[in-house]
């Protein structure tokens, strides 16, 4: 009888899990919804025009056009317990100066405040600002400064940032983060607990 009971309330989470799934809206990554496999979702973004390039450390890697930008790398990444897409990564075109990558940075964030509205932002130099835009490139290249602008949308955050690739050069980042899915996935972590 106990066991019974057990079932019933599993099998009630999971379909208020997946009902809440179907009614709540994903984010969106190319107009294609974060949701179902990394493999159904690669399928989608190849329809677009992205070129599959492999897979590593599990994260599928796909390359070509985002934004207006050429050969940016596309990562799709899945929740560990599952093949469930919940993050997309596009990494646009490494720079070498502070010039061009703020020029990158400053262009999406334009285009983005454009479509999803004013984001959380944090800008800022470890210590005292570098008076120089060599001395900035030299800080973001040894991560002493910060630049995050984060959209809190419906479906989910996109997390635009810089990163440093290498010893020369830096890109800018935009991270698509689903929040129906990693609910989904929480919920059911809890539910282990």
């Amino acid at each position: 009888m106990q066991m019974k009971k057990y079932l019933a309330i599993l099998i009630c989470v999971l379909t208020t899990a997946f009902c809440y799934a179907q009614d709540a809206p994903h984010l969106k990554f190319k107009g294609i919804p974060l949701t179902g496999t990394a493999t159904s979702f690669v399928e989608k973004l190849k329809s677009k025009g992205l070129t599959y390039l492999g897979e590593s450390k599990g994260i599928v890697l796909l390359k070509g056009d985002f934004a207006g930008f050429k050969d940016c790398t596309i990562g799709v990444s899945t929740f560990e317990s599952s093949d469930q897409v919940c993050k997309v990564t596009a990494i646009f075109p490494q720079r070498e100066t502070w010039g061009t990558i703020t020029d990158d940075y400053n262009n999406l964030k334009s285009l983005l405040v454009d479509k999803y509205g004013t984001p959380e932002v944090s800008e800022t130099f470890s210590g005292i600002e570098p008076y120089s835009d060599f001395t900035k490139f030299y800080a973001l290249l040894n991560d002493e400064c910060n630049f995050l602008s984060t959209f809190h949308v419906e479906g989910g955050d996109i997390q635009l940032t810089m990163r440093k690739m290498d010893n020369k050069k830096a890109s800018v980042i935009l991270n698509y983060l689903d929040k129906v899915n990693g609910e989904i996935v929480k919920k059911k972590a809890i539910d282990d607990l």
